[in-house]
């Protein structure tokens, strides 16, 4: 048996999960495999992929769930949310606000997610339905909702790098600060605790399993920005349709 952790979140971004990864899951479970997945997004991000897991790394290792049995549950203070709205919005960053299950996100970030899923739509009542279903669903929500619920991390986007570079040279010492991509929309990134990692969840459940880290192996994207392929000496660089991935590395 393998505990396999699985990071997801490139695939997930461009790929529908379909039936041939449903049934690659399954086939490791048939094999007697334990599966957790690794991602940088929330576990309300999570709730409607229907694949079976053992357990989540949810926030980028701030959130850890083992069979529904939460092991971690790692926040940013008040103040530290304070302190950094007060920072990206001095600077003009666009902001979201990521707990265990919503996403507080800046309306104009809204308002591009939402654009992509009403583009071409006229504007009615039922446009309003299904803007209500989309938030509900992706577990988003304005920004101005916010009520002070525990903040896992922040992310940000930007249209000028040196915006952020100013917040981080005033609090990089305090908090990681991981860039994802640039490209014509701006700069994406999120604000991190400094010292909780996908690698230390990885520890967590495995001392939770009472396993040994021999009998782990890791799956990773080519842009690993979670750290995975360091987390364990078995590592594996997924180049490929995941399915066959697990074929050729004699998992099923």
């Amino acid at each position: 048996m393998k505990y396999v952790f699985i990071e997801m979140d490139l695939f997930l971004a461009h790929h529908k999960v379909d039936d041939a990864i449903i049934h690659a899951f399954l086939a490791l479970h048939q094999q007697g495999h334990k599966i957790y997945l690794c991602t940088r997004h929330n576990r309300g991000a999570l709730k409607n992929l229907p694949l079976p897991v053992d357990g989540v790394i949810a926030s980028a290792g701030s959130y850890i769930e083992d069979h529904a049995q939460e092991l971690m549950n790692e926040n940013l203070s008040n103040e530290d949310v304070y302190k950094l709205e007060a920072a990206l919005n001095g600077v003009g960053v666009m902001y979201q606000l990521e707990t265990t299950d919503i996403i507080y996100m800046d309306v104009r970030l809204l308002k591009k997610r939402l654009w992509k899923l009403l583009e071409g739509a006229q504007i009615n009542v039922e446009t309003g339905r299904r803007v209500k279903a989309f938030e509900e669903q992706e577990g988003i929500c304005e920004l101005s909702k916010y009520s002070g619920e525990a903040v896992h991390k922040i992310g940000f986007k930007t249209d000028a790098l040196k915006k952020i570079k100013f917040v981080e040279e005033a609090y990089g010492n305090d908090y990681q600060f991981v860039y994802f991509h640039e490209d014509a929309s701006g700069i994406a990134g999120e604000i991190r605790m400094k010292n909780v990692t996908v690698a230390d969840g990885v520890k967590a459940v495995l001392q939770f399993e009472n396993a040994s880290i021999k009998d782990a192996i890791s799956l990773c994207e080519m842009v690993d920005d979670l750290g995975l392929k360091d987390a364990l000496p078995e590592a594996i660089v997924m180049d490929g349709n995941m399915a066959e991935e697990f074929k050729k590395h004699h998992l099923i």
